[in-house]
């Protein structure tokens, strides 16, 4: 254990250096010593989004070490049982494994390091693109899913003559499956909890599409949308308030066994992983069907709706989203069928909506007035205009109980990102500098897997 000795210090003096600048110059002199094939597995491991132990600081709470009762730890026990962890389902044995792992380490140092490579958090105050930095691209692979430009933001006439698909755009909560860890994640590339009723289905669904030719029996990762099952009488909106409720709640809960998994897209795990793929969204689209067919009764797991396949047609696509937001819902997807599935924001995949939307940091609260006093009257909030921070209140879209709840409560929405819709953007008539957001209406929804940093742009959405 000589060498994680040696790196547990280097790490420590990287947490103690304020400097970005001079953390990544430590790691990289570091990382030309004889032990610097340990840094980089340490690294490796508790920043690798795609390898998730499954354990949380509680759940190592260990005594002080025994050497008389236990083996001393080598280095390659150590990462032999992450290997492990990141590879299995995690469970009760696995984590006994982890906490006997923790008691044969004797140094405190070295121990607390291990600990937090298990729990993903070291505490150093650097990220992916720092590491990137330092051991090269690609060191550490980034978590990214595909995601939709505004078609209001396209050029007329862009599509003319191409190929699309136009689907449904849900208003759920996003998730991406992987069958090899049988886990989810969520589009930030956090660990989500809870969903063990959707594994089965969705691995039979993974299966089917990996028989397919174009495929080559490869493992794919399935990128959907939670969306709550219907229940008569409830138009979107309110299906989302219980999909929200259901999606928010920790661990396993008897509420998600309600949610289901609508399937709209799926890549190769090797490209996924990588962000370069090769399959078009066409081939992609054909192999979804065939699977769903020959798994028709599948109870929890459901193909997105699809409109239209065909020549771009604006009439067509007008005529869809009225239907559809007639109805309530959110809008339509154009699905390029040419198009590769791409780690990023996208011109190959647009969402289409009347209203847009966006996501905004809650700042303050203000009381209400008349039925409203002695409850929630707005939220104030914070968006960007081209980079620069604006405000505005947001007042619309609260119900009774909301309303009371966040004024009673104003830690369950204060420093919370929230989702809202606007019509459009104004501009202040006596500050041209400052710019506000009109029929702001807020659409139930605490984005737990948004912060600060994922605040909408409003001049480039």
């Amino acid at each position: 254990m000589e060498n994680m000795k040696k790196v547990a210090k280097v790490l420590d003096i990287v947490r103690k250096t304020s400097s970005t600048n001079a953390k990544q110059a430590i790691l990289q002199y570091e990382n030309e010593q004889e032990y610097g094939a340990t840094l980089r597995s340490v690294l490796y491991y508790t920043y690798n989004p795609f390898m998730m132990f499954g354990l949380t600081d509680k759940t190592l709470q260990v005594v002080r070490p025994n050497i008389m009762t236990y083996a001393v730890a080598r280095e390659e026990d150590v990462f032999l049982l992450l290997e492990e962890l990141a590879n299995s389902n995690i469970n009760d044995y696995l984590r006994s494994e982890a906490k006997r792992l923790l008691l044969t380490i004797n140094d405190d140092e070295v121990r607390e390091m291990v600990r937090g490579i298990m729990i993903k958090d070291l505490k150093l105050g650097v990220n992916v693109t720092t590491l990137n930095k330092v051991f090269g691209k690609g060191f550490i692979p980034k978590f990214d899913v595909q995601l939709a430009e505004s078609y209001a933001k396209q050029k007329p006439g862009s599509l003319r003559n191409k190929e699309v698909c136009i689907t449904e755009k849900l208003d759920g909560f996003r998730i991406v499956y992987n069958p090899v860890q049988e886990k989810f994640f969520t589009r930030k590339g956090q660990e989500y909890e809870g969903l063990e009723h959707l594994i089965p289905e969705l691995n039979d669904l993974c299966v089917a599409i990996s028989e397919d030719n174009l495929v080559h029996g490869e493992d794919v990762v399935i990128d959907g949308e939670l969306v709550h099952e219907p229940v008569e009488g409830l138009n979107s909106q309110e299906l989302y308030a219980l999909t929200s409720s259901a999606a928010r709640k920790k661990g396993r809960h008897r509420d998600k066994l309600k949610l289901q998994f609508h399937v709209f897209d799926f890549v190769p795990l090797n490209e996924f992983m990588s962000g370069l793929t090769t399959l078009r969204y066409k081939a992609r689209r054909s192999i979804m069907d065939v699977a769903f067919v020959a798994l028709n009764d599948l109870k929890h797991v459901k193909p997105v709706t699809v409109f239209y396949i065909g020549k771009f047609d604006e009439e067509i696509l007008l005529a869809h989203l009225k239907q559809v937001e007639a109805l309530g819902g959110e809008g339509l997807m154009i699905n390029l069928m040419e198009g590769t599935y791409e780690c990023k924001r996208t011109k190959k995949l647009l969402k289409v909506k009347t209203f847009k939307d966006a996501d905004v940091l809650v700042t303050g609260i203000v009381e209400g007035t008349g039925k409203n006093l002695g409850k929630l009257g707005a939220v104030e909030v914070k968006f960007l205009h081209n980079g620069k921070e604006m405000t505005c209140e947001v007042g619309s879209g609260f119900t009774d109980d909301e309303r009371l709840v966040y004024w009673e409560h104003p830690e369950t929405i204060i420093g919370k990102v929230i989702e809202v819709k606007y019509f459009e953007v104004t501009q202040n008539e006596k500050d041209k500098t400052k710019y506000s957001l009109r029929f702001p209406t807020f659409q139930h929804r605490i984005r737990t897997d948004k912060d600060e940093q994922d605040i909408t742009d409003v001049e480039k959405n």
